[in-house]
């Protein structure tokens, strides 16, 4: 990750989808708060992996661990 690129720190998103697995080894720095799943109204458990994989996309921490989101910070 480049030092001078933006990590998205402070900043406050929302996302609507099928929710988010929040045990997930990516965003276990991420401050996740809470939600309702628009498909079956378990937000904390992603049984579909979309919410999770959007989520990972924005927001996955770098840990060495699979991928880094583009705001990771």
């Amino acid at each position: 990750i480049d030092d001078g690129a933006p990590t998205g720190e402070g900043q406050v998103v929302c996302i609507i989808d099928t929710g988010y697995y929040s045990d997930h080894e990516d965003l276990s720095d991420v401050d996740l708060v809470g939600g309702l799943s628009q498909v079956d109204g378990n937000w904390a458990e992603d049984g579909y992996g979309h919410g999770t994989h959007v989520a990972g996309t924005l927001s996955a921490v770098n840990n060495d661990l699979g991928v880094v989101g583009v705001t990771p910070g």
